[in-house]
């Protein structure tokens, strides 16, 4: 689909053959092939991956069917065996935890009295369901049990997941922006290590000691063993980015309320390491309480503060009147009715005093 002219061009400008079409026409050829290209493997990928899924289902119909036409189990038994063979355990684990709704529980005036102040009242389950699976609160829960770094060892039929404890721990000297897979093979005379960034950084390389510095396409690493490494095993580690491992719990992690009207939230995970989904569930609930009592604190100290200032304003406003107050009864001439009071008390008690002292005299006398 060439014009022709470019043919004629080239050879014009002393071009040979091969040159003209690995400089010429192979770079447009390719740039108009790429997206069919790229939509073909997309295709491909698509089909591949449905084609596995249904494969499974599949089998074991098929392997119903001739347990059926032969009247003998050993179909379903050499089916159910391919499929303990190469498919891994998955374990689901799950959790439940209550929250306070307005939907169920009538809010209290402290409660009216804080959302009038702007400082937020009573939870809204539904909100919370949000609030668990937040960024903020997952972020910290794989913070706290260093998820973002996955150690697996190569048993017998599949990779296993290590956690709590792990065989191998890796230390960047500056964390990588990308994805990081390395694979390490215990040799009977060192290590054999594998380093992959992407496709176009890749190294490979053979030491002897974990201890020392090893220099990759990511930088400096080191590779540290809790325990000593058997010959022959096969670790892979694999590094995330933080947002996107954050990003991967999100997805991984169903948070649900009960039913419509409770306040009750399941939160489920499937995963093939049950400690590790029991932990993040956990963590999950513990930090989700941490935030629930720093907000509380929050508003405490939100509140005070307000009625601080309030009653600050208010004395200043009382002693301004009373100012103003004793300044308009100087400007007029008004003495104060509690001293004019007193005053007359007194006077009228001195005058009731001499009469009866005129009365005691005058019955002296008679």
């Amino acid at each position: 689909s060439m014009p022709k002219g470019q043919y004629e061009a080239a050879e014009v400008l002393g071009f040979t053959k091969a040159q003209t079409f690995f400089k010429i026409i192979l770079p447009q050829v390719i740039k108009r092939i790429l997206p069919s290209v790229t939509n073909e493997v997309i295709t491909l990928v698509k089909d591949t991956s449905l084609a596995f899924v249904l494969a499974q289902a599949e089998m074991f119909t098929i392997a119903k069917q001739m347990a059926a036409k032969e009247a003998s189990i050993i179909p379903l038994m050499v089916a159910g065996l391919f499929y303990y063979l190469h498919s891994a355990p998955v374990f689901q684990v799950s959790s439940t935890m209550m929250v306070r709704s307005s939907d169920a529980t009538r809010p209290t005036s402290q409660d009216e009295m804080i959302s009038m102040l702007g400082y937020g009242g009573v939870k809204q389950a539904g909100d919370e369901v949000e609030i668990i699976r937040s960024r903020q609160i997952i972020g910290a829960a794989v913070d706290q049990l260093g998820l973002q770094t996955t150690v697996q060892k190569k048993g017998r039929r599949f990779w296993t997941t290590q956690y709590p404890v792990r065989d191998l721990s890796v230390v960047y000297d500056t964390m990588p922006q990308s994805t990081v897979n390395i694979k390490l093979r215990v040799l009977n005379n060192g290590y054999s290590i594998s380093v992959k960034k992407d496709w176009r950084h890749k190294s490979k390389m053979k030491v002897e000691d974990l201890n020392q510095p090893i220099s990759t396409c990511v930088g400096t690493i080191r590779l540290i063993a809790s325990s000593p490494l058997t010959a022959g095993n096969r670790y892979r580690l694999r590094t995330g980015v933080r947002q996107s491992v954050i990003q991967q719990f999100r997805s991984r992690i169903n948070v649900t309320r009960l039913s419509r009207e409770s306040d009750v939230i399941n939160l489920s995970m499937n995963s093939d390491c049950p400690q590790m989904a029991v932990d993040l569930l956990n963590t999950l609930m513990a930090q989700y309480n941490d935030q629930s009592a720093s907000d509380k604190n929050l508003v405490a100290a939100n509140t005070e503060r307000f009625i601080e200032q309030r009653l600050a304003i208010v004395a200043a406003q009382l002693d301004s009147l009373e100012m103003a107050l004793q300044t308009y009864k100087s400007a007029h001439h008004i003495s104060d009715l509690g001293s004019t009071a007193d005053l007359y008390m007194r006077t009228n008690e001195q005058y009731e005093q001499q009469v009866r002292d005129i009365r005691t005299q005058q019955q002296v006398l008679d």
